[in-house]
């Protein structure tokens, strides 16, 4: 995996992403930022989304290749839709995690996830 390049925005970390002008028209980017996140950055008419990548059906890694529509992405694997604003499901089933991105110098910077918790773990 290629060392992120990180750095210190508006007090958060962020990751360099990638670049407005490199991003394919009809699909997204993956990022992996370590062993359990991985991003799928999407750039649709000139905004960025940013969702996870694993798409909550079957855990694949696969919806930076959805096929995009408007502001949803569908699951290429079985046809899932979201919305890439909120990560809600458009059908049902779970939703996907969305993360804060930014632009900056045309450059995308994904907010370094936060440690998630698990449910059961609060209050012990």
């Amino acid at each position: 995996m290629t060392p992120l390049i990180t750095r210190q925005i508006h007090g958060k970390r962020f990751v360099r992403a990638c670049n407005a002008s490199a991003m394919p028209g009809d699909r997204g980017v993956s990022i992996e930022f370590d062993d359990t996140h991985d991003v799928a950055v999407f750039y649709i008419d000139r905004t960025w989304y940013a969702v996870s990548n694993v798409c909550p059906h079957k855990r694949l890694h696969v919806l930076c290749n959805g096929l995009i529509s408007e502001t949803s992405v569908q699951c290429p694997m079985h046809g899932w839709r979201f919305d890439l604003r909120t990560g809600r499901n458009l059908q049902s089933g779970a939703s996907l995690r969305t993360y804060d991105i930014i632009e900056v110098d045309g450059w995308a910077w994904v907010e370094w996830p936060e440690e998630e918790v698990p449910a059961w773990t609060k209050g012990l």
